[in-house]
């Protein structure tokens, strides 16, 4: 079913009402009801009231570089500030907490401080001495900006990560908290082991010496639907567009303060829900029955 077919099965449930009919401004709000149920399908409120549906469609794996990884030079002092300064490329985003590594002779200094004089020289504290002009360092990246991972649509609300692992390897990083992976406690180089996610970054608890390439397997929120794209269907398989609109119908009801309508509502959409099978039970039971006709 079109968003605007939904929108009017919704409509007719709710009882022809006439402010919720196409072109009218209550419509919205049936949009609204349709996304909250695409969005009770697939357990992302707290309170389910039936076990989450996976759907293959919301999942998604990407490789990605932890990188870059600079090597320049030391181009002097700051007796103003008291720093070195060092020649590179623009790695940095303006918070530059955590984002490096500078590795420079005997030193090895997790980045918790910096200025910018200009587009080319970044600041760094804690070195066991001044490093002079011309002495060679290198810079490696600890932090990931998601919106920048090619072949990752983060406008489609990236979920969750459900596992982050070495692309060459396979041995999988443990997702650990934001804190225990940022001041300077941490390791500083070396493969990565863990990683901690805060909006669209991911930080990780050491740098590696080279670029290396990770794996991301990842859960996204299903595209919203939008009273400016009424030609357009929910992405979730047909199968579930009817019990997407009978559970619009139990919000309808609910918002409307129409409790024993609303509960008839519910009770449909629940056992819509509950008698569906989703397509990881569907494989499940193909994979049993696989098995008992081997033992046979």
């Amino acid at each position: 079913m079109t968003t605007a077919e939904m929108i009017t099965e919704v409509q007719a449930n709710l009882g022809n009402r006439t402010d919720f009919t196409l072109g009218n401004p209550g419509y919205s709000r049936i949009v609204t009801w349709l996304n909250w149920a695409q969005y009770e399908l697939c357990g992302y409120y707290r309170q389910r009231l039936f076990p989450p549906k996976r759907f293959h469609v919301l999942e998604g794996d990407v490789n990605f570089k932890l990188g870059p990884y600079y090597t320049d030079q030391v181009s002097g002092y700051d007796t103003t500030l008291s720093h070195m300064v060092l020649d590179s490329p623009v790695l940095l985003t303006a918070d530059a907490y955590n984002d490096a590594v500078v590795a420079i002779g005997t030193d090895e200094v997790i980045v918790v401080d910096y200025v910018a004089p200009s587009a080319w020289a970044y600041v760094y504290p804690d070195f066991s001495q001044i490093w002079p002009t011309g002495t060679k360092y290198s810079m490696r990246a600890k932090k990931v900006s998601l919106p920048l991972i090619t072949g990752l649509d983060v406008n489609q609300a990236l979920w969750t990560i459900e596992k982050l692992e070495l692309a060459d390897e396979g041995s999988t990083l443990t997702h650990v908290a934001w804190n225990e992976i940022t001041g300077t406690s941490p390791k500083t180089s070396g493969v990565p082991s863990k990683f901690a996610r805060r909006g669209n970054t991911l930080m990780f608890d050491s740098a590696p010496e080279e670029d290396i390439w990770l794996r991301m397997y990842y859960r996204r929120y299903p595209t919203r639907l939008l009273t400016s794209a009424l030609s357009i269907s929910s992405e979730l398989p047909e199968i579930w567009h009817e019990c997407i609109v009978m559970g619009a119908v139990y919000r309808g009801f609910e918002k409307l303060m129409e409790p024993a309508k609303a509960t008839d509502a519910k009770s449909e959409f629940v056992d819509m829900a509950v008698n569906r099978r989703d397509e990881y039970e569907i494989e499940q039971q193909y994979q049993k029955r696989r098995m008992k006709m081997r033992m046979k």
